[in-house]
């Protein structure tokens, strides 16, 4: 995977105007693009392995005392032409998803999303 970490407030304002879940970016500390290597993705896994990286990326955060947002890139292609533009990624490179960093400026009610009827033991 790769990593671009973005502080540039311009930038940022830009990818706030052009990603619909990312309107507060230029309000953060910075954002991470998570993206893999089409050329190194020998099975087919970058989605799997940057969503990976993302959920450790959000973990660590929480851990540091700070706010994240996953926002979803690919597989929305006009996501990807707004990042691969934005960031002059290479033709190989493929952005899997944007984590927006800072500190929270308010605090939500988490809703209760586990579903008992979902988990199954041995077989369906």
């Amino acid at each position: 995977m790769h990593f671009i970490v973005i502080k540039d407030k311009t930038v940022l304002e830009k990818i706030a105007h052009e990603q619909p879940n990312a309107k507060f970016a230029p309000d953060a500390g910075c954002g991470i693009l998570v993206c893999g290597d089409k050329a190194l993705d020998e099975e087919g896994y970058i989605v799997e392995d940057g969503s990976a990286a993302i959920q450790n990326i959000l973990l660590s955060a929480y851990e540091m005392g700070l706010g994240t947002v996953w926002c979803g890139v690919y597989p929305r292609e006009q996501r990807v032409e707004s990042f691969t533009r934005l960031c002059g990624l290479p033709s190989n490179i493929l952005p899997v998803g944007f984590v927006v960093v800072g500190y929270a400026d308010e605090t939500k009610e988490v809703p209760e999303r586990f579903n008992a009827d979902c988990v199954h033991w041995e077989k369906w």
